[in-house]
C-alpha cells in the first residue's frame, strides 16, 4: 500500500466508505510481488520510482527541503491495461548512511530489489553496502539498474561503470544479471525495467498460504472514527475481516476491522502485498514500527536466538564472544550480545554458530535471515539465519553436544529440527513447540502426527494442555513407575496399592534428579491416567497398584485372622477390645490395618471392632426391634441383643451417621 500521504487518505476514506461490509475474496494478492530499491544517496531511486507509478515517494516536508528521501516510502506499479497478476508494490528506501536503519526495515518481505546506481557517479560505498545486505538478506532477486543515464556522453565510461558494477555482481547470488541503462528524466529504459519487474517470478501461493500469517510494522497512525491503522508487507499466510490477531512482542490481541491493498477495500489478503490494517481494540500508542501483526497464538516473543552468522569478507572486524551488536530483522533493530558456539572468534568472510542474547525481545522464525552491525562504528558486519528462534537455555561455548544442536538446526530439514527438539527434552507443551514452528507450524503438526501414531512421541492431554514426551523418556517414567510400585507391594502386601499423590510425589523428585525439570500434578496425573487407559496400572480413585497386585497374607497372617474372626464370631455383639484384638494379632498393626481397610472388620469408634458379619447381624436386630416398637433406647437395644452400654451407643451412633436411624433426644426411630 502506498503510504504518501494523499494515499493514506484515500485508504482511510475507504474504511470509512466501505465498513466491514463482506464482499468475498477478490483475490488480488496472490502472485503478487514487492520490491524496494537499494543504492547510494542521490542516485536517482525515489525519481526512478516516481517515473515509474506517478508517485513521489517522498512525503516528508524535510525529504523535499533537502532534496533526499529520509523515510520509507511506498507506491504501487501496475499494467496498462491493468492487470491484478502483475501489479506490485514498491518500498524507496533511503540511501544515505546515517538512515541505514530505515533502510534495512524497508526490505521487511520483499521479493526482489532495484539497484540503482548513477551512471555518472558510479558504484559508492553505499552501493557496495546495499548490495552486501540484499545478499546476506538472501533477496530472491536483484534488477541492477544504471540510472541518469541521460547526464553522461561518453560511451566508454557508462561501459566502465557497467562493467563495475558486474564485478561486484559477480560476488553475489545475482552474478550475470543483465544491467539496465535508464534514465527517469528521459523516460529512457523505463519500459524495459517495467517489463523486467513483471517478468521476475510470481510468490508461489502454495508456499505461504499454508502459514500463519506475518506482518512486521513499519508504519502505524490513527483515523478518526476507525481507529489504529498499521501497514507492512504480508509476508506469509493471510489476513481476513474479522480475524483475531496477536501484536508481539507486546501481547496484545485485537479484531480485523478493515483490510486495504494498492487503494482497494479487500476482505481477504495474502502474503506477496502491501497491505494497511484497520484494528480494534488496540490504541495506536501501543504499536510501533518493528512490531509484528501474525495470526493469533502463532508467535513467541524471544530473548534469545540460536544462529548461524556469516561475515563480510571486507568486515571491520570478526565476531567475538560477548560482543554487543546491532540485530537488524523485520522492521526492528535491537542491540544483542554475542555468545559463540564452538569457536573462538567468527573471522570476516567465515561462517559460525552464535547464540544471541537480545536486549529487547523479538519476534524471530526459523530461517529468518537478518544483519549484523556494530554500533560504532556504524559498519555492516554481516548477516545470517535464525536456526532456532527461542532456544530455552544457553549453550555451553564449547560443549560438543552444543554443536552437534547447530549441526542438526542448520540441516535444512524440519523433522530432524523437530524430532531433536523434542529428544533433548524430557517434557514440552506441544503448543509451546508448535509457536516455535511459527510459518512451518502446519508442516510440524503433521509430522508430530506421525510421530505419535507410530509411538516415537508419547502424547499427553492433560489440564494444563497438551504434552509431548520423547519415547526414551516415556520408557523411562514408565520403568521408574513400574519399579516404585513394586516396591511398594512388597513393602506393604496387604494394601489395596500406594496413594497417589505419594507415588506423584515419587515421580516429580525423580524428574528433578534425571532430567532437571520438574512435572506438575496435572502432567504425571495424564501419564498415570495413560498407564490406566493402557492396562499398566489399576488407578482406583487415590490408589494406584500394578494389575497383578493381589492382597497376600504368610502363613502367620493367616492363622492370626483365623483366630480373630472365630473370636470375634463367637464374641458377638460383646467383642474385645482394640487393645486385646491387636493383642490376639500379635501386635500386627498392618494386617488390622488391612483387615479394617478391607472391611473384613468395621471399626465402630476408636476402641470399638466387630467382625463385619455380626455389624451387619446387630444392625439388622435394631431395625427389627424399631419396626416392632416404633422407637427405640439405647437401653432397649443393650438389652435386647444383649450388650452393654459401651458397644450399643457406638452401634447406634454409627446407624445414625449411615443414615438408618434417627436420633430424637433418648429415642430412635427409623430414618
Amino acid at each position: 500500500m502506498d503510504a504518501a500521504a494523499p494515499q493514506c487518505r484515500v485508504v482511510c476514506q475507504r474504511f470509512e466508505q466501505t465498513g466491514n461490509r463482506q464482499r468475498g475474496w477478490r483475490g488480488g494478492a496472490v502472485g503478487m510481488r514487492v520490491l524496494s530499491t537499494a543504492g547510494h544517496v542521490d542516485h536517482g531511486k525515489s525519481a526512478l520510482v516516481q517515473a515509474l507509478t506517478g508517485t513521489d515517494p517522498d512525503r516528508l516536508a524535510e525529504e523535499k527541503r533537502r532534496g533526499l528521501t529520509i523515510e520509507l516510502g511506498y507506491a504501487f506499479l501496475d499494467s496498462d491495461p491493468p492487470d491484478p497478476a502483475r501489479r506490485t508494490g514498491l518500498v524507496d528506501v533511503p540511501g544515505h548512511l546515517d538512515f541505514i536503519r530505515n533502510m534495512l526495515a524497508g526490505l521487511s518481505g520483499i521479493d526482489a530489489a532495484i539497484l540503482v546506481v548513477a551512471a555518472d557517479d558510479g558504484v559508492m560505498p553505499q552501493t557496495r553496502e546495499h548490495l552486501s545486505i540484499l545478499n546476506l538478506l538472501r533477496v530472491p532477486a536483484c534488477l541492477p539498474v544504471l540510472s541518469k543515464v541521460d547526464a553522461v556522453d561518453d560511451p566508454e565510461w557508462l561501459e566502465l561503470v557497467e562493467l563495475d558494477l558486474a564485478d561486484h555482481l559477480a560476488q553475489t547470488r545475482y552474478a550475470d544479471t543483465a544491467i539496465l541503462r535508464v534514465s527517469a528524466q528521459e523516460g529512457i529504459g523505463l519500459e524495459d525495467l517495467r517489463q523486467a519487474i513483471f517478468d521476475l517470478p510470481e510468490r508461489s501461493p502454495e508456499a505461504v498460504l499454508d502459514q500463519p500469517a506475518r506482518l512486521h510494522v513499519d508504519r502505524v497512525f490513527v483515523r478518526s472514527g476507525f481507529g489504529t491503522v498499521v501497514t507492512g508487507t504480508l509476508s506469509a499466510g493471510t489476513l481476513a475481516l474479522g480475524q483475531t490477531v496477536g501484536l508481539q512482542p507486546s501481547g496484545l490481541i485485537g479484531r480485523i476491522r478493515g483490510l486495504q491493498s494498492y487503494h482497494e477495500t479487500k476482505d481477504r489478503c495474502v502474503a506477496g502485498a502491501r497491505v494497511a490494517v484497520n484494528i480494534s481494540g488496540v490504541s495506536h500508542g501501543d504499536v510501533q514500527r518493528g512490531d509484528a501483526l501474525c495470526t493469533e497464538g502463532t508467535m513467541v516473543p524471544s530473548r534469545l536466538a540460536d544462529v548461524k552468522v556469516e561475515l563480510l569478507s571486507d568486515a571491520f572486524k570478526g565476531l567475538e564472544h560477548n560482543l554487543d551488536i546491532m540485530l537488524f530483522h523485520g522492521t526492528t533493530e535491537t542491540i544483542a550480545r554475542v555468545r559463540l558456539i564452538g569457536s573462538q572468534v567468527i573471522e570476516p568472510g567465515r561462517r559460525g554458530y552464535c547464540q544471541l542474547v537480545l536486549s529487547e525481545p523479538m519476534v524471530l522464525d526459523a530461517g529468518d535471515r537478518f544483519i549484523v552491525r556494530l554500533p560504532s562504528p556504524s559498519v555492516t558486519l554481516g548477516g545470517g539465519e535464525v536456526l532456532d528462534p527461542a532456544p530455552d537455555r544457553h549453550w555451553k561455548r564449547f560443549h560438543t553436544g552444543s554443536l552437534e544442536r547447530f549441526r542438526v538446526l542448520d540441516a535444512d530439514d524440519f523433522k530432524l529440527q523437530l524430532d531433536y527438539k523434542i529428544r533433548t527434552r524430557p517434557l514440552i507443551s506441544q503448543s509451546e513447540l508448535l509457536a516455535q514452528a511459527g510459518t512451518e507450524a502446519a508442516q510440524w503438526r503433521r509430522h508430530l502426527e506421525q510421530e505419535i501414531a507410530e509411538g516415537r512421541v508419547w502424547f499427553l492431554e492433560s489440564s494444563s494442555g497438551p504434552w509431548l514426551v520423547p519415547d526414551r523418556t516415556a520408557r523411562e517414567w514408565w520403568d521408574f513407575a513400574e519399579e516404585t510400585l513394586g516396591e511398594w507391594h512388597r513393602t506393604w502386601p496387604l494394601r489395596p496399592g500406594q496413594p497417589r499423590g505419594e507415588l506423584l510425589a515419587r515421580l516429580t523428585g525423580w524428574m528433578r534428579r534425571r532430567h532437571q525439570v520438574s512435572a506438575s500434578a496435572p502432567q504425571l496425573n495424564a501419564a498415570m491416567a495413560a498407564w490406566h487407559a493402557d492396562n499398566r496400572i489399576v488407578a482406583d480413585g487415590d490408589i494406584v497398584r500394578l494389575p497383578d497386585h493381589k492382597v497376600k497374607y504368610s502363613p502367620e497372617q493367616a492363622r492370626l485372622t483365623d483366630r480373630l474372626t472365630q473370636t470375634l464370631e463367637a464374641a458377638e455383639f460383646l467383642p474385645p477390645n482394640k487393645g486385646d484384638v491387636l493383642q490376639m494379632l500379635e501386635g500386627d498393626q498392618e494386617l488390622l490395618d488391612h483387615l479394617l481397610v478391607s472391611g473384613q472388620c468395621v471399626a465402630l469408634d476408636q476402641d470399638v471392632i466387630f467382625l463385619a458379619s455380626v455389624h451387619r447381624r446387630a444392625q439388622e436386630a435394631v431395625l427389627r426391634i424399631l419396626d416392632e416398637l416404633g422407637s427405640v433406647t439405647m437401653a432397649q437395644v443393650r438389652d435386647r441383643l444383649p450388650t452393654s452400654r459401651k458397644y450399643a451407643q457406638a452401634l447406634l451412633e454409627r446407624m445414625d451417621q449411615d443414615q438408618l436411624t434417627r436420633r430424637d433426644g433418648n429415642l430412635r426411630t427409623r430414618a
